[in-house]
């Protein structure tokens, strides 16, 4: 399991339970204490689940289906490893903000401090003389790629919206949310990229359907 925010795999968890199968979760040493207080917790609520989930260490032997987060090129070991068995594999994904200009400050006010990301990165480019611009808590840097560095939002210009449309669906591969009002069916609001549903898959991917089938 991933674990760049605590409790990341929840869902994965959860919809493996749901479906009538057990868990064996391989943790990430940065969140490795949160899903096993909960699973306690589900075992005192809904004592059928004792047996049906376990946590390991060791390397992963006896399993039917396998869900693994990690970056593009744990990725590619990951579907290497795993080619045997049925899969999800999810790689390293971004958001995208499609600013139109119609919104209120409300959504998009954030009150979280990256100074120390915000000192370091600022040297970085003033060091390799990137254009940027800059306030004294967040730089603005025109650039194409999607992944950024904290406290530094990239962005270009666009011109026809049915451009930005055609981009977004080529790199579909590459994005977790498109957040905008009104551009697009599968756009997120501004505030709520971190507040999914249940029904919500991570890239899209119906877990439960997939689960369904093993």
């Amino acid at each position: 399991m991933a674990g760049n925010i605590p409790l990341v795999g929840f869902h994965d968890f959860l919809s493996v339970l749901i479906t009538g199968h057990s868990v064996i979760a391989k943790q990430s040493s940065n969140d490795k204490h949160l899903l096993p207080f909960l699973a306690k917790y589900l075992e005192y609520v809904e004592p059928t689940l004792k047996g049906a989930i376990e946590f390991t260490e060791e390397k992963l032997t006896d399993y039917d289906a396998v869900i693994a987060t990690g970056s593009n090129n744990t990725a590619r070991y990951f579907e290497y490893y795993f080619k045997g068995k049925p899969s999800i594999i999810r790689k390293s994904r971004n958001s995208v903000a499609i600013l139109t200009g119609m919104y209120n400050k409300h959504e998009i006010i954030n009150n979280i401090k990256y100074s120390n990301n915000y000192d370091y990165n600022k040297a970085v480019y003033l060091m390799s003389a990137f254009d940027l611009l800059e306030n004294g808590f967040i730089m603005i840097k025109e650039d194409q790629s999607y992944a950024s560095p904290i406290a530094t939002v990239f962005y270009e210009y666009y011109s026809d919206v049915e451009f930005v449309k055609n981009k977004i669906a080529e790199d579909s591969d590459k994005i977790q949310c498109v957040v905008s009002n009104g551009i697009i069916d599968s756009e997120i609001a501004f505030g709520q990229t971190q507040t999914p549903k249940l029904w919500d898959y991570a890239d899209g991917i119906n877990t439960l359907e997939f689960l369904g089938n093993i």
